[in-house]
């Protein structure tokens, strides 16, 4: 009672584990390669109540685990390659402290043998289980932390819906979501979500269902085949929204967001023609658009009030160490046609940083009225024709505008009075008025 067992073998036939009763600290059986093989098929720990870490590692041959009286464990990991485990027993097993594992099974169909797990407060992992249709069968699920699912290409469905998380993150890989699962989440879901598509070509659809506030991050990493990006369930970001590499949709919609807690990071969108978020307010970490773009991009926040928490930020491009960041609050950058505009945003706390493409195309911020921080603009001298910052009047940095093709800068006549001559930087524009032009109101080239 209370000790380690620990059996290390390459041919195991047989194993009579009846006596083993009570608590036991760790129960480990691992198959050592190189032996002549076991044909052990079945494990019964029939009396057993409680075990810290119980670990089964590289038996094939086992069909079939079953510890029926096991009321606790910190930690069940189950591994083979190709194993053939199909069924699982542990009746009276309702919490796991640590994590459940199970690796490897091809046959193994779901969580069937845990009629009364409730609660599971380290990760579930689940890996190579190609037959496995999710974990509804474990029907008195009711607190988990961490999910993740790694090539688990048959589920139709995951339903979150009567599930409490702790904080912790549900995890698709791009095998899972190629069979394109629907997601249904609680109203309110304390946790964070990340779908890993990585360019799978046969990953075309994100189905999502509830989820309406997200405590963390909701993050696609790669879904460059996704074709419509649309998620109307969602309200609510406590953490980042990250879009990173999501080439091919039509449109990024998220239709009914009102608030992001930390960043709004939308990386990459070289064929999507539609960037719309309606209702969203404020963001109150960094917003960035950036990357190669193919097609004129219409870009829609037309009741965004506020951006940026005025603190020093990072976000960094994940490819390479060496990769692009970006130090502003407010980050708009595309390679093709784009108009910047934003008609209701009146703060940002922190910097902006904007380099617009595009033939006459206009950055237009109309009620701005305070940037914490410093402002660049930039771009080429066809670029940005038309700026629009007229009730811009609160100034904690630098303006600086290069090479854009604005000749008219009218709009800034409400900050010249609040800033300093060292604040005012605009050159190899069409137009670059110095902050004495601005002064005595040459805000446009002399006729």
């Amino acid at each position: 009672a209370g000790g380690v067992l620990k059996i290390s073998s390459g041919s195991l036939e047989k194993l009579d584990l009846s006596a083993l009763k009570g608590q036991v600290q760790d129960l480990i059986l691992e198959h050592v390669k190189g032996g002549t093989g076991s044909t052990l098929s079945e494990l019964s720990l029939n009396a057993l109540q409680e075990c810290n870490n119980l670990s089964v590692q590289g038996f094939t041959a086992i069909e079939s685990i079953s510890a029926p009286r096991l009321a606790y464990a910190s930690n069940l990991l189950f591994s083979a390659t190709s194993g053939k485990l199909k069924t699982t027993r542990f009746d009276a097993l309702e919490t796991i402290s640590g994590t459940l594992s199970l690796d490897g099974f091809p046959e193994l169909e779901g969580l069937g043998g845990f009629p009364s797990l409730q609660s599971v407060a380290g990760s579930m992992l689940f890996s190579n289980l190609p037959a496995f249709k999710g974990i509804a069968a474990a029907t008195s699920l009711a607190k988990l932390n961490n999910v993740t699912f790694t090539v688990c290409a048959n589920i139709d469905e995951l339903d979150f819906s009567g599930i409490t998380f702790l904080g912790g993150q549900i995890s698709l890989d791009k095998e899972t979501l190629a069979h394109e699962p629907q997601l249904i989440g609680p109203d309110k879901f304390n946790g964070s979500i990340f779908l890993d598509p990585v360019n799978n070509k046969a990953v075309t659809a994100v189905h999502l269902k509830g989820f309406r506030e997200i405590s963390g991050d909701f993050y696609i990493n790669r879904g460059n085949r996704i074709e419509h990006m649309v998620f109307p369930s969602i309200e609510y970001v406590g953490g980042q929204l990250v879009l990173r590499q999501c080439n091919y949709p039509n449109e990024i919609e998220f239709e009914n967001l009102r608030e992001i807690g930390n960043k709004l990071v939308i990386q990459s969108p070289a064929y999507v023609y539609n960037i719309r978020f309606p209702k969203l307010k404020k963001v109150a970490n960094q917003l960035i658009i950036v990357g190669q773009c193919f097609n004129a991009i219409t870009m829609e926040f037309p009741l965004l009030e506020e951006v940026g928490s005025d603190v020093d930020v990072l976000t960094k491009e994940q490819d390479s160490p060496g990769g692009q960041s970006w130090t502003d609050h407010l980050y708009l950058y595309t390679s093709s046609e784009a108009d910047f505009n934003f008609p209701l945003l009146k703060k940002v706390n922190g910097s902006v940083f904007m380099q617009p493409a595009g033939e006459g195309k206009m950055i237009s911020f109309p009620e701005l009225e305070h940037i914490s921080r410093g402002m660049t603009i930039k771009g080429a001298i066809s670029y940005a024709k038309t700026l629009d910052f007229s009730k811009l009047s609160s100034m904690g940095g630098k303006i600086a505008i290069n090479n854009v093709g604005c000749s008219d800068f009218s709009s800034f006549a409400a900050i010249i009075p609040h800033i300093e001559p060292n604040q005012w930087s605009v050159g190899g524009c069409t137009y670059s008025p110095k902050y004495e032009d601005m002064e005595a109101g040459r805000y446009k080239p002399q006729e």
